[in-house]
């Protein structure tokens, strides 16, 4: 039996090109979001939304809507988990932005 099976290596080539990572000066930030009318976390609007990476227990990225104090109460944990935080305006946040700042 003939086990060379070319159409499945090239396959497999250009499935391995197409995910290759661009290079680090080309890297660019994740689109934000749209903002949700409410927040996940409570009945507050949201002033950000947080990219949470994709991890051994969340096999694709998640995104939460956060109102200002529930923000604040989780910005440490949110920057030690590596999310990614945007504002209402899309705009990348730091995490030592004070939440009511963004209100």
């Amino acid at each position: 039996m003939n086990t060379d099976f070319p159409h499945l290596t090239r396959s497999a080539k250009a499935r391995n090109l197409s995910r290759s990572t661009p290079p680090a000066d080309e890297v660019r930030a994740p689109k934000a979001p749209a903002l949700a009318r409410q927040a996940c976390c409570c009945l507050a609007k949201p002033v950000v939304v947080t990219m949470m990476p994709v991890s051994e227990e969340r096999p694709a990225p998640v995104d939460i809507h956060l109102c200002a104090h529930h923000y604040r109460a989780s910005r440490a944990t949110l920057a030690e988990a590596g999310a990614i935080v945007f504002d209402r305006g899309g705009r990348l946040v730091d995490s030592s932005t004070d939440a009511f700042d963004l209100v």
